[in-house]
């Protein structure tokens, strides 16, 4: 029987699990599991917003939640010091930054992840606050709407930041970036668009290790080894890992596809092998994705010989299409 297993095990395949459903499912079923789940020993990830109909069993058990998602647009929680476990936050639809008041409070959050779906137009006031986070080691900030966010170019060490990894899932200006690299002297990652080179020249820390970016299909241009093997020898002497995203797809009629027609790949030379990073395709509906990541071996790989490498990955093929699968494939293996 379950409840005949150790402690220690039980709370180990509870961590596989949504706090809240473990709660719900245990808190009344035997005085055992009663004191278990109630135990400063067991921690939760409450993933879902069905608590917000059970505010106390949110209440009952906020000192114990290590990570915590929910939709603002449906409960209004003050995130405060009581939450003193809380290392990953993930709030969508957020409508008003009074709800972040206290995040400085918590003594162990190192993730936030803010969505404000299309309710800002302006995010300078959310940065500066996020930025105010002692312990904050990851910010994603995510808006579906054109906005703005100019910091203040005024900067003493106490608004310095601590964060090491950004991610800008909303349309940011080289000037607007130019005002937020200054506040975050540890950065390490970033991930933001649109990008050009030029623009990537003015903002990059040659102490980058990751560089994350995706371009459309309008820049496929850019979908060059040569170019990016002098970029990053001249500007990111320390990178040790690459996420480099190419999108393609279809025009309109679905006639001809819009493709990269430049040099050959040469994404197999030595540069790109001692590194191990590693060219991978996929077709997607109406989308080729060229993809340049760090090599993860599959358990049908036996190659060592890294430029023999390049992964192919199919999801999906509509026959009706006149530019067919073998159209495809011929395109992109030359």
């Amino acid at each position: 029987l379950f409840e005949n297993l150790s402690n220690e095990l039980i709370i180990e395949i509870f961590e596989y699990f949504n706090g809240y459903e473990i709660c719900k499912s245990f808190s009344n079923l035997n005085s055992h599991f009663q004191q278990l789940i109630n135990s400063s020993f067991v921690l939760f990830k409450f993933y879902s917003n069905d608590f917000i109909t059970d505010n106390q069993l949110l209440l009952n058990h906020k000192h114990q939640l290590i990570s915590l998602q929910y939709d603002a647009s449906f409960s209004s929680y003050s995130i405060d010091s009581s939450f003193n476990h809380l290392e990953s936050l993930i709030i969508n639809n957020i409508s008003s930054i009074k709800l972040l008041s206290n995040l400085s409070s918590l003594p162990r959050l190192y993730s936030l992840t803010i969505d404000t779906q299309s309710r800002f137009d302006d995010l300078t006031q959310l940065y500066q606050l996020v930025f105010t986070l002692p312990k904050l080691k990851y910010f994603k900030c995510i808006s579906e709407i054109r906005t703005l966010c100019y910091l203040s170019s005024k900067i003493n060490d106490k608004q310095l930041s601590n964060l090491e990894y950004l991610y800008c899932d909303h349309t940011c200006t080289i000037n607007e970036l130019s005002t937020i690299i200054p506040y975050l002297p540890k950065l390490r990652s970033l991930s933001f668009y649109p990008i050009t080179l030029n623009n990537l020249k003015l903002l990059i820390n040659e102490n980058l290790e990751v560089l994350s970016l995706d371009f459309a299909y309008e820049d496929i241009e850019y979908f060059d080894a040569y170019l990016w093997e002098s970029f990053i020898l001249k500007y990111l002497p320390k990178l040790e890992k690459t996420y480099f995203t190419f999108d393609t797809y279809y025009g309109n009629g679905y006639e001809s596809p819009i493709l990269y027609n430049g040099m050959p790949n040469k994404f197999n030379s030595s540069f790109w092998i001692q590194r191990k990073w590693i060219l991978e395709i996929k077709i997607i509906f109406d989308s080729i994705y060229y993809l340049i990541n760090p090599y993860k071996k599959r358990w049908y790989e036996n190659e060592n010989d890294y430029s023999k490498l390049v992964h192919l990955i199919i999801e999906d093929d509509d026959p009706v299409k006149p530019f067919t699968i073998n159209q495809y494939l011929n395109h992109i293996l030359n």
